[in-house]
């Protein structure tokens, strides 16, 4: 009889190997070993495989048919077993094994039919691992897979994994809500796509850091860009992630969306802001109103006692040049008097009305034309379907004027010749918008810029140049013209802004809210 078939040949030396020294081998390897015939009656098995019966006496296994110690679903398809061995030579798979204390193991087995020397089937070599743990395992490690899965789908924060390249391994769809993508847009892009450049550096030394100490972060802003273009606010939480060797592969971290929390505070910061500046220019108001009033009573005297001084005085008195110089002095001073006047007078008296601002503009230009200097070139971009609004006419020909003012006085400042671009147009602020204007509410606004290719304003003076008083202009500035100006735009509803460079010019723009004919 031979134990294989005839096609294989065992290795020299095999058949000297003494039955004990066999079974030695047989019952100390961890597989488990069966010798079974045709009928699958047992005709030899290893210790192992006793240990897992729990049954001690090899005599009450072997002779035993193997199907006994099958499910009852195994035993009815035990004949397929036998015929795909017969058919093919071997066989493997999965069967399952009841113990003799009645526990179930799963068991993967190879089998391989063994030939006489004839080459007649004669007998199956099975050779077995119980897999039951590791099933389990692998069944505990799917479902724990699972409940993370199910975990990140419905948690409100959004959570990311990214490899050391920054490259978007895997993201909850909370990320995708936050940012505007799709899951398959996101695995397609880099970090550094959503993330606003100026928080470049922060990110990266925040995961520098992370990668440096191995320790995790907490709670670190960050301003991400949405697909649709607007800025969120996210908290982040970064740690590592290392393979089976504990090799750094990349990052993960949960994003919480704070941005109603960064708009409340910069709307509290802009309340704030806006309470203080009232306050300080009541207070103003309050002091320049008191101190014109009183100075104008301390001219009015001055004024007519030189007029009356100069009517008695010849035309060739040597002490009348003094006298009409002073008398100049008297009323350039008065004339400054009635600006802070002006500027402290209650609102009685204006005409609240649908005003055109191209037609308003158009007239204030006119009459701004001729004080400019014969070196300024002036252009004008008017769009006509600007929004109408609801103001006093007079009061926004005013900042019109005011802002030319400054415009040719910034030119003329180094006595050179330039350009001042007056552009009207409508513009439409949208909620979370970047752009000038974000402080504003959304809505249809008309925009007045004046741009002018002057010397420009110092950054450290841009924050300054709104409160009264302050001017850059030593000889001629009152310091009261872009007060006055954002006084009025403010008590419109609108906003004033102004992006300046030393050396480049300046641009003013002003917003103010549509209003139409019988609006509030």
């Amino acid at each position: 009889m031979s134990t294989a078939h005839p096609s294989q040949t065992l290795p020299t030396g095999f058949h000297r190997l003494r039955k004990d020294q066999l079974q030695y081998i047989l019952d100390n390897i961890s597989d488990y070993v069966c010798l079974h015939d045709l009928d699958g009656k047992m005709l030899a098995v290893n210790w192992t495989l006793q240990s897992l019966s729990g049954i001690a006496d090899p005599k009450q296994i072997v002779g035993k048919k193997i199907t006994r110690f099958m499910p009852e679903k195994y035993q009815a398809i035990f004949k397929d077993y036998i015929n795909r061995l017969l058919r093919k030579g071997a066989d493997s798979g999965l069967v399952s094994l009841i113990t003799q204390t009645n526990v179930k193991r799963v068991i993967e087995y190879n089998s391989l039919l063994i030939y006489d020397d004839q080459s007649q089937p004669l007998v199956v070599a099975s050779l077995a691992r119980d897999i039951t743990d590791r099933l389990k395992s692998e069944r505990e490690l799917k479902e724990s897979e699972e409940r993370y899965r199910n975990i990140l789908k419905t948690i409100e924060d959004g959570y990311y994994e990214v490899d050391l390249a920054g490259n978007i391994k895997f993201c909850n769809p909370s990320l995708c809500r936050i940012l505007g993508y799709s899951g398959t847009e996101l695995l397609e892009m880099n970090y550094q796509q959503v993330s606003d450049p100026d928080y470049a550096n922060t990110i990266f030394e925040t995961f520098n850091w992370v990668f440096r100490t191995r320790e995790p972060t907490k709670a670190f802003d960050w301003k991400l860009i949405r697909k649709d273009g607007f800025e969120c606010f996210v908290e982040t939480s970064v740690s590592l992630i290392e393979n089976e060797n504990k090799q750094i592969t990349g990052f993960r971290g949960v994003c919480r969306d704070v941005t109603e929390r960064f708009e409340a505070e910069k709307e509290r910061q802009s309340l704030e802001a806006q309470l203080f500046y009232s306050q300080k220019m009541e207070a103003l108001g309050t002091l320049a109103g008191g101190f014109a009033h009183n100075f104008n009573n301390i001219l009015f005297p001055l004024i007519g006692y030189i007029d009356m001084a100069l009517m008695d005085m010849p035309a060739d008195e040597p002490h009348r040049r003094q006298l009409e110089k002073a008398l100049e002095s008297a009323n350039k001073a008065k004339r400054m008097i009635h600006r802070v006047q002006e500027y402290t007078r209650n609102d009685r008296g204006q005409q609240i009305q649908p005003v055109r601002i191209p037609e308003t503009v158009n007239s204030a230009l006119r009459l701004v034309k001729s004080s400019l200097s014969s070196r300024i070139k002036l252009n004008i971009e008017m769009d006509k379907n600007c929004p109408v609004i609801m103001a006093d006419a007079d009061q926004i020909q005013q900042v019109i004027v005011n802002l030319c003012t400054n415009a040719n006085d910034a030119i003329m400042a180094e006595y050179r010749s330039g350009e001042i671009t007056v552009t009207v147009g409508p513009v439409e602020i949208q909620a979370g918008n970047s752009k000038p204007g974000a402080a504003l509410p959304p809505g249809r606004y008309a925009a007045i810029s004046v741009t002018d290719s002057g010397c420009g304003i110092d950054p450290l003076l841009v924050d300054k140049v709104f409160d009264p008083f302050f001017t850059t202009k030593a000889e001629t500035g009152k310091g009261l013209g872009l007060s006055l100006t954002q006084r009025i735009i403010k008590k419109y509803e609108g906003e004033i802004f102004i992006d300046s460079k030393r050396g480049e010019g300046t641009t003013v723009a002003v917003y103010l809210p549509e209003k139409p004919e019988g609006g509030s």
